[in-house]
């Protein structure tokens, strides 16, 4: 290689180096459901059901993408065509799977990427503890055992999980 390619290779590998080490931001990895038996037997036992949580996350992202895209008339916009679309066709035709969310919200993934891969994670924990309602319907040291452990899994990522504190619907339903 000649010495100037052999700069020009060096300096574009810096700069890779560079690019991959000092994003910024909080970095998160993809992590899935706790192993068990009952992973899944919500959605295939209650698929109407399933579908309304697909839903409620299409219509999460949608507002929070709407926000940041939209930020002075995101008001009219979310009680407006975007209230007619998520009641008159997304809670209406449900989707069969979970979305996307960085396909829906594409500035708010960019933009806020800890707060996508946080809400995924209690998403994932909710799902979880459905499953294993599903699986056993009637309280037994079984069914409290695998909502332990999913709890547990949960809060092995201090980097995601919420509070391990209740909280009452005050929190939400008290602001303006």
């Amino acid at each position: 290689m000649s010495d100037a390619r052999t700069r020009i290779h060096r300096a574009i590998t810096c700069a890779a180096l560079v690019a991959l080490t000092s994003c910024g931001g909080a970095r998160t990895y993809d992590q899935t459901y706790l192993r068990g038996s009952d992973n899944w037997q919500f959605r295939n036992g209650y698929p109407v059901a399933d579908g309304l949580f697909n839903a409620f996350d299409y219509g999460h992202a949608i507002l929070s993408e709407t926000l940041i895209r939209h930020p002075s008339d995101a008001a009219q916009r979310l009680d407006g065509p975007i209230f007619r679309k998520l009641t008159c066709d997304v809670l209406r035709h449900t989707p069969t799977v979970p979305l996307e969310e960085r396909a829906i919200g594409p500035a708010y993934a960019t933009q806020h990427p800890e707060a996508v891969a946080t809400f995924e994670w209690a998403h994932m924990l909710h799902r979880q503890i459905y499953d294993i309602i599903a699986a056993n319907p009637f309280a037994s040291e079984e069914r409290n055992a695998r909502v332990r452990a999913a709890l547990a899994y949960y809060r092995s990522r201090p980097d995601l999980a919420l509070s391990a504190v209740p909280k009452d619907m005050s929190l939400m339903e008290g602001q303006p």
